[in-house]
């Protein structure tokens, strides 16, 4: 998946092979089940958003887990929060419309 290292942003291929499975189940629980064959760009670019951002959570936690101060926890969750937000931007128009109440007819 990854063909470069990063002395920053290191993470092993296992975790983003999880963090794409994570990312597609959250779009297809996300989106109208008539949109989950859709080969529409936007659903693909949402998905790898969502990867993006659960892959900035894990480094979130290993920087915790490694003491590093407050800052650069910080700096990977609020990454990870600005592209789920993008993510689920790109995902509102996949959304099932919902039907409001229908007024009770008589009997």
């Amino acid at each position: 998946y990854v063909d470069y290292e990063s002395a920053y942003a290191r993470v092993d291929d296992e975790a983003i092979a999880n963090a794409i499975d994570e990312a597609n189940e959250q779009v297809l629980n996300f989106i109208d089940s008539v949109y989950q064959s859709s080969s529409d760009r936007s659903l693909v670019v949402a998905e790898t958003y969502l990867a993006v951002s659960i892959i900035c959570r894990i480094k979130a936690l290993g920087a915790v887990s490694a003491g590093v101060k407050n800052a650069g926890n910080a700096l990977w969750i609020g990454l990870a929060d600005q592209y789920k937000k993008e993510a689920y931007l790109l995902l509102e128009k996949f959304v099932a419309s919902i039907e409001g109440f229908k007024a009770p007819r008589k009997a």
